[in-house]
């Protein structure tokens, strides 16, 4: 393994042992790593740290989500002129993530 991969990966297990706390949790975290790319894993780990989510099953199916994006479906051309100026927004799933939340 590369000095410099070696070191993203030092500096990726001491973060996870700051955040997550239980080694059992972050060796398989790492584990992770003989499966998905490094930059991947980082980004998950990352993700689910900022959703407040920090533990193997959130990195697990943040990694499988990337994998598994949806394509792009292209719009479909209204013909009529009012239903074309209706806007709608995406909306926006993180927001399913406070749902199970305790205040």
């Amino acid at each position: 393994m590369p000095a410099s991969r070696r070191g993203r990966v030092r500096k990726t297990r001491c973060s996870l042992r700051r955040r997550l706390g239980r080694p059992s949790t972050w060796v398989r975290v790492l584990k992770l790593l003989r499966e998905h790319p490094q930059e991947a894993v980082e980004a998950a780990v990352a993700e689910a740290l900022r959703r407040g989510a920090p533990g193997l099953a959130p990195v697990q199916e943040i990694l499988r989500q990337a994998a598994h994006a949806p394509a792009a479906v292209p719009a479909v051309p209204i013909a009529r002129e009012d239903l074309a100026a209706i806007d709608v927004a995406a909306p926006s799933l993180d927001a399913y993530d406070a749902v199970g939340r305790v205040a």
